[in-house]
């Protein structure tokens, strides 16, 4: 398999939720009380955050991940510590402003968190076994550059039920595309999401981005404006509280 990003021998393992992420939330392992990573219906126990399967197979190639996308990798970091350490403030707001997560270099750094976002959604791509669209891989090496992938960012507001304790969730969504696409793999339309503590993010690669998730973003903007949402019926958020309180392992899913 070739590097989706320069084409070279893809040699290197991307994890699907970043390795920083899970030391953050859980620790550097070995867990205690193993982790459950949920494939489906299927409970996966996980004792740390290098376990194989947190990671893509071999999508990309040891030079892009360990030095291009290096910087991508820590404008994320640096985004997702902003988070987690101003959740309250995140969530009464509704909205940051990049310069207050990254200074006064904060116009190259959001346009590396989009890249490494894009980073993201690339490698998911590929484990679902399609193509990544070339604009998307160009733009990796691109101050400007245009592109069909828009992102956006939502408060869930039943994890958000959770900040006042130590209950914390990680995970990825589900990959959507066309029932074109899923034939014939020559339809580059797919919509897609992440989502750390209550924060989710959303992708639209060709695809009318949902406002309620937020405004659209393509690393053109100083601020971010929150969308939000409500996913359970009341009757599960109910039973969720009520289990949470009996309850410290965390969960994640893929």
């Amino acid at each position: 398999m070739s590097c989706w990003i320069c084409g070279n021998k893809a040699d290197s393992r991307e994890h699907k939720i970043k390795k920083s992420d899970l030391i953050s939330l859980y620790g550097k392992g070995p867990y205690k009380e193993p982790l459950l990573l949920m494939k489906g219906k299927k409970a996966i126990k996980i004792q740390g955050p290098d376990q194989i399967h947190l990671k893509y197979k071999k999508t990309i190639c040891s030079a892009c991940n360990n030095v291009l996308t290096q910087p991508f990798d820590r404008a994320y970091e640096l985004f997702v510590r902003y988070v987690l350490e101003n959740e309250k403030l995140l969530y009464y707001k509704r909205f940051f402003d990049f310069e207050s997560v990254y200074g006064i270099e904060w116009e190259e750094a959001q346009r590396n968190l989009f890249k490494y976002l894009v980073k993201s959604l690339g490698c998911r791509i590929v484990e679902a076994g399609y193509d990544v669209p070339k604009d998307l891989s160009i733009l990796l090496y691109q101050n400007d550059f245009l592109t069909s992938l828009y992102i956006n960012f939502a408060i869930n507001e039943d994890k958000a039920l959770f900040i006042k304790g130590d209950h914390r969730f990680t995970g990825l969504g589900n990959l959507l595309t066309t029932e074109n696409n899923l034939r014939n793999k020559n339809e580059h339309k797919y919509q897609w999401n992440i989502y750390i503590s209550f924060v989710t993010i959303s992708f639209w690669y060709a695809w009318y981005p949902d406002g309620n998730y937020g405004c659209p973003w393509t690393a053109n903007s100083k601020f971010i404006y929150f969308g939000c949402y409500r996913p359970l019926t009341e009757k599960m958020r109910n039973e969720l509280l009520e289990k949470s309180k009996t309850s410290s392992s965390g969960c994640i899913t893929s």
